[in-house]
């Protein structure tokens, strides 16, 4: 089994003109894996805050924080085949347990000898808007936010030591483990997102004929990136930094960007509210697309 704990508290209050909420959680779960098990935790906070600046103006802002930490055993098969798969592929005989204190070639003994795989992720997102009144059927919304999420990957592998009786004719005390896993690892990725919105509505009555406009825009902007460098040859598995391997030392890195830009416009006509009528259209760019097919237009009726 595998148990779980997770603790919520939360705080509101406020006045006539302004309310807030804060929300701070904690989740913790541990893993199927009884030897050097692995583990997931995760802290959050949210904050949110309404406010009537003045008659014609009110405003909002909301904050979401969440940290979250991952470790799980070095798998020294390949990331395709975890050491559940070795458990249910070998017949009931193969031989598991060990002779003089030394455990046999086994998924087992693979994930007692690993060290930890820590996954750590950082999520941000900040959120601004508000509401204005312009005269009377006139109201002007718009809001930003501004996201970010970090990554950072720590894989350290090493070297297993046991009973070795693959294709041998008796067992073999020693490291049976494939070279191409002594290794440490980090890969670091970040990503930064701005999306923003504004649309103006007006809405008018005069008698039977209700008049609903709205048009505005909206622009969303991403960058990303990513770094990953990897040595081979640990000189210490409990220390998997890159210094302290000599090995051979390898690197990759990525960098991207995208972003869009859109108009858009609706008109709704209603007659005593039984006969309606709307034409809407939207004028989308995108930078995924040739800058001579960049551009489209999508009315409706």
């Amino acid at each position: 089994w595998t148990p779980q704990q997770t603790h919520n508290i939360s705080v509101n209050g406020g006045s006539e003109k302004i309310n807030f909420n804060i929300g701070l959680g904690y989740m913790n779960q541990e893993g199927v894996l009884k030897v050097n098990p692995d583990d997931y935790s995760r802290y959050n906070l949210n904050v949110g805050v309404n406010a009537e600046i003045t008659k014609w103006l009110t405003g909002y802002a909301k904050v979401l924080y969440s940290t979250s930490d991952a470790t799980k055993p070095f798998t020294y098969n390949s990331a395709v085949y975890d050491p559940w798969f070795y458990l249910y592929r070998w017949p009931a005989n193969y031989p598991y347990g060990t002779i003089d204190g030394i455990g046999m070639r086994n998924a087992i003994n693979d994930v007692q000898q690993a060290s930890m795989n820590k996954n750590k992720t950082n999520y941000g997102r900040f959120t601004f808007g508000g509401t204005a009144k312009i005269i009377e059927g006139l109201t002007i919304d718009a809001d930003y936010t501004y996201s970010n999420n970090a990554r950072r990957q720590h894989q350290v592998g090493g070297k297993v030591y046991g009973w070795d009786f693959w294709n041998k004719k008796q067992f073999t005390q020693g490291y049976y483990s494939d070279a191409i896993y002594d290794y440490t690892q980090f890969i670091n990725t970040f990503e930064d997102r701005h999306v923003a919105n504004m649309f103006a509505t007006w809405v008018k009555s005069y008698g039977s004929h209700n008049i609903k406009v709205m048009g505005g825009a909206n622009a969303e902007l991403v960058n990303n990136e990513s770094q990953t460098v990897k040595r081979m040859n640990l000189l210490d598995f409990d220390y998997g930094q890159i210094g302290l391997a000599n090995g051979a030392t390898t690197g990759a890195s990525t960098a991207g960007h995208w972003s869009t830009l859109g108009f858009f416009g609706r008109v709704n006509y209603d007659y005593q509210d039984k006969y309606l009528f709307e034409v809407l259209g939207r004028y989308d760019g995108s930078s995924r697309f040739r800058s001579n097919n960049r551009w489209g237009f999508f009315p409706a009726v």
